[in-house]
């Protein structure tokens, strides 16, 4: 029984779209840039950019041989029907253990840099031929490292992140890209049915998602049922210092759910339930506020925020 757990999961988001809304239409932004906003980038950016998405990729490798030798691990992904355990067990330690936390983290470069370099695409004008020759090397070199790098670490969460951006693209976007976005959603759709596959059996897309969202929600009622003291933002906002705290052997206990379904998973809600209690309905109104105040910066092109539109 999850109504407890739905009933809040709509108050939380309608204070959210709250917060937002009245943020937006109480506030006047006088400065909203109407003229066409034209972007330089210089040679550093790209070749910061190229760096970190093939070290990205490179790590992604590194993180699956330092568990299992690399090209046997290839093999049973040719044959994954004969080998889910194997690959489910290679994927769980080489995100528990093996390389370092500070390294396994730029196993998501390629997706950040797909993410920055897709926002300036979508929302700025780019001032030199060469410049958006280039950027549009540059995001086709990050699709292609990030959907590769899928197949080493089994996460379904970047072709998520990917599939996002190209859906927002050919919605609200008048890029020129958008033809060659449709093949690339079909893709993702073939990798991701080809990952389902091999980490769970007589499992579709479609089931996978709707037992995803019926897993936050049932731990989220438990969680509802059976509280644990707050951890004042330690599984949201200030998770980071749990990871700083355990790459300097710096004791620092989060508290976890109590009652579980399957692991501990939770989503923004549930971990959110969790740092706050019934102070996260402030929480999210508040959220609701200050993603308004994000759009207004979005709309007034400052690059910053632009950067940061798809993280």
């Amino acid at each position: 029984n999850i109504n407890k757990a739905i009933f809040y999961h709509f108050i939380m988001t309608f204070l959210f779209g709250l917060g937002y809304l009245l943020s937006i239409n109480l506030i006047k932004d006088k400065k909203h840039a109407t003229a066409v906003q034209y972007l330089t980038l210089d040679k550093t950016f790209f070749y910061l950019a190229f760096a970190l998405t093939t070290f990205g990729l490179f790590t992604s490798i590194l993180t699956v041989n330092n568990i299992y030798p690399i090209k046997q691990y290839i093999l049973h992904l040719f044959d994954y029907g004969q080998h889910k355990e194997l690959l489910v067990d290679i994927k769980y330690k080489s995100n528990t253990s093996g390389l370092s936390g500070i390294v396994k983290m730029f196993n998501y470069a390629p997706l950040g840099v797909f993410f920055i370099v897709s926002s300036y695409l979508n929302f700025y004008k780019i001032q030199k031929k060469s410049d958006e020759k280039k950027l549009i090397g540059l995001l086709v070199y990050t699709i292609i490292c990030s959907l590769t790098k899928t197949f080493f670490s089994l996460d379904r969460l970047t072709l998520l992140g990917v599939l996002v951006v190209m859906l927002y693209t050919l919605f609200f976007s008048k890029t020129k890209l958008k033809n060659y976005f449709i093949a690339v959603i079909l893709l993702i759709f073939s990798i991701l049915s080809f990952i389902t596959s091999a980490k769970m059996s007589n499992l579709g897309i479609v089931e996978f998602l709707r037992l995803y969202c019926r897993l936050g929600l049932t731990n989220f009622e438990l969680l509802i049922e059976n509280p644990v003291n707050y951890t004042w933002g330690l599984n949201t906002f200030f998770m980071p210092l749990y990871f700083i705290a355990k790459f300097f052997n710096i004791p620092l206990d989060v508290p976890q759910a109590k009652g579980v379904v399957w692991d501990n998973a939770q989503y923004f809600f549930g971990y959110l339930f969790l740092d706050f209690k019934f102070f996260s309905f402030i929480v999210v109104f508040l959220l609701g506020i200050m993603i308004a105040r994000f759009q207004m910066l979005i709309n007034r092109k400052k690059k910053y925020a632009i950067s940061m539109f798809f993280v």
